[in-house]
């Protein structure tokens, strides 16, 4: 980051999220495009390549194979020297967003609220949207019990102290 300036770069089965509010409303925006080899533009190059490209099934994501062993499920990646003659890159996107922090103190007001940065470990089981919402709520929910239990916080400890 650079003041307002973000910038992501993805080689892998990692997802950069923004979360923002629009008219009232907790939304998902991807900062980073998921690494895919059934993609049309990377599914060329790795079968262009001598890669062979299956097809997501069901749960299994789509993978490259490379001599009919290695099943990797993404087309970039920085460290796979195995699949690399197969049409695998390490180079990433690179993309640049200008952000626009929402007021602190008006939790409803319009603008950027935070960046989730997940690996498939989480993508794989929810979307960007859902996960948005689940921080969101977290967060509403965190803000709201850090008022209520620092409060009870000093409560207990001025009635602790009181007694001595």
């Amino acid at each position: 980051m650079q003041g307002a300036t973000v910038w992501t770069a993805c080689s892998g089965d990692s997802r950069a999220v923004l979360g923002y509010v629009r008219d009232g409303a907790i939304r998902a925006r991807d900062l980073s495009v998921d690494c895919k080899p059934d993609s049309p533009e990377e599914y060329e190059r790795i079968v262009g390549a001598g890669g062979v490209v299956s097809g997501a099934s069901g749960a299994s994501p789509a993978r490259v194979w490379a001599d009919g062993r290695v099943g990797l499920a993404m087309s970039r990646s920085i460290g796979d020297g195995e699949c690399k003659r197969f049409g695998v890159i390490p180079d990433p996107e690179i993309k640049r967003f200008d952000l626009g922090a929402a007021p602190a103190n008006e939790p409803e007001a319009d603008g950027d609220r935070f960046i989730i940065v997940a690996s498939d470990g989480v993508w794989e089981f929810i979307d960007s949207d859902d996960c948005v919402q689940r921080i969101a709520e977290c967060l509403t929910d965190g803000n709201s019990n850090s008022s209520s239990s620092s409060s009870s916080n000093s409560r207990s400890s001025s009635s602790s102290s009181g007694g001595s």
